[in-house]
């Protein structure tokens, strides 16, 4: 008998609710969050086929895992896609629950894919680099703020350079401001010690991706950083059955709206993953930029010529970047494969 178990999961308490072949309710219930009631509540319900549906959320990678040995299927469901659960004027995790079970019978479940757990550190190390970034150029943009305050124009990046500090200060003419600045110094030095030390941890990791190596050696614009960002965002390319696929994970996707006979204009999505947007259009900038002739230069001056606005150009290579490094890695994948 097969078994459908949805699942609306908070830190402190999960809904269940288990219905068999014909939707005939089996079990429902609320439990307190831990590994022990998980396991245990998915093992009392009836079933010898147990397909458990929850929605993606930050404890989606944890449940899978917990429960994944006592099921024959965990099924991870975007929730943007889940309007009737969403929008709906009833709002209670019980009849959450009930929606799951009933969107994943009529088949309407959009699956999200969950990762390697294999990749994890290196998915964390390179988010970690990222939210540091942010928070150093968070730092350095309230610092000039500062100065600004005081009437002292901190252009550049003299500013933050540790033998012109005193030199720096002493232009502060408002002496409330003075501590602040030099609280704002002493976190900008703690920032950049944390990102050497994460850094540091990356290089480490990343010896065992050959392919990160692979993607730098090939593709102008892409350093270190970049490739090791793209293969821990991407976790492996078998993942996109094709490169549209790709393109809307990495926020470079097109979406096409219509209504009736009208369809409207191709428009970039707003969705997709922004961080790999963010690397991709940058390493797409430093590509037609450089000095080093190369394909996407070549590319983008053609598309000049032919009167495409130099943003859709820079959008259109960084597409054709994310397309080159995707194959690259799945053509690598598929040789290692067959060599072992």
């Amino acid at each position: 008998m097969k078994t459908i178990i949805g699942m609306d999961t908070h830190i402190a308490t999960c809904d269940f609710y288990a219905v068999g072949n014909e939707g005939n309710v089996l079990e429902q219930g609320t439990f307190k969050t831990s590994a022990f009631n998980l396991r245990q509540v998915v093992r009392q319900i009836k079933g010898d086929d147990k397909v458990v549906v929850i929605e993606q959320g930050p404890l989606a990678p944890w449940i899978s895992r917990v429960v994944r040995p006592y099921v024959s299927k965990v099924v991870v469901s975007e929730p943007r896609r889940n309007r009737w659960i969403a929008q709906d004027s009833v709002k209670n995790d019980r009849f959450d629950t009930e929606k799951l079970t009933v969107l994943y019978r009529g088949g309407f479940i959009k699956e999200v894919i969950q990762r390697d757990e294999g990749n994890e550190g290196l998915l964390r190390l390179v988010i970690q680099h990222h939210n540091l970034v942010r928070q150093r150029t968070q730092i350095k943009n309230q610092m000039k703020a500062k100065f600004r305050e005081s009437g002292v124009r901190a252009a550049g990046t003299s500013v933050f350079n540790k033998k012109r500090r005193a030199e720096w200060l002493a232009q502060i003419s408002n002496r409330h401001l003075l501590f602040p600045i030099q609280i704002k110094y002493e976190q900008l030095d703690l920032l950049d010690e944390q990102i050497d030390q994460t850094d540091r941890r990356l290089k480490a990791i990343i010896r065992r991706y050959p392919i990160v190596k692979s993607l730098m050696k090939k593709f102008p614009g892409i350093g270190i950083i970049n490739a090791a960002t793209f293969v821990a965002l991407i976790d492996t390319p078998e993942r996109f059955p094709s490169v549209k696929k790709l393109w809307t994970y990495c926020g470079l996707g097109l979406d096409i709206r219509g209504s009736g006979l009208k369809i409207g204009l191709p428009r970039l999505t707003q969705r997709g993953n922004r961080q790999l947007k963010y690397i991709l259009k940058q390493a797409a900038i430093t590509a037609v930029y450089q000095d080093k002739e190369n394909a996407y230069r070549q590319w983008f001056e053609t598309a000049l010529k032919n009167g495409k606005p130099e943003y859709k150009a820079i959008l259109t290579c960084a597409r054709k970047l994310a397309k080159d490094m995707w194959l690259t890695w799945r053509d690598e994948l598929r040789k290692d494969s067959k060599a072992a």
